[in-house]
């Protein structure tokens, strides 16, 4: 079962998303609110995949990437936002994001994005 750690500053989203990975038999460690939130989840998880808002309160995105590549080179980090925030995303995949997915979610994108991360 694949373990991701859930970080979006918005209750409705974070909620989405947990539902929507449940639903589809993942595990979902946790789901946060700041990006200091999430280095510490990982911390004590280590989930298979992080996804990241690009946005939060706190630390960037950009900032947690970092730090959670400095923890464990192996961190897999994806990103979401939405299209209005292009030059966010692109800044992520920079940092080291593997990966992202654009709100508004869509089911199957999300399920293969994730899957895409860990190569299986």
């Amino acid at each position: 079962m694949i373990r991701v750690l859930i970080a979006d500053d918005n209750p409705n989203e974070r909620k989405e998303l947990k539902y929507l990975l449940l639903s589809r038999s993942f595990s979902v460690v946790d789901a946060v609110v700041t990006g200091r939130e999430a280095v510490e989840k990982y911390k004590e998880t280590k989930p298979d995949v992080t996804i990241l808002d690009v946005t939060m309160p706190g630390i960037d995105a950009c900032s947690v990437i970092r730090e959670l590549q400095f923890l464990d080179y192996e961190a897999k980090v994806m990103v979401c936002g939405s299209r209005g925030q292009r030059s966010l995303i692109v800044e992520a995949l920079g940092a080291g994001a593997s990966h992202f997915i654009l709100k508004p979610y869509h089911e199957d994108t999300v399920v293969r994005t994730v899957r895409m991360c860990i190569g299986s």
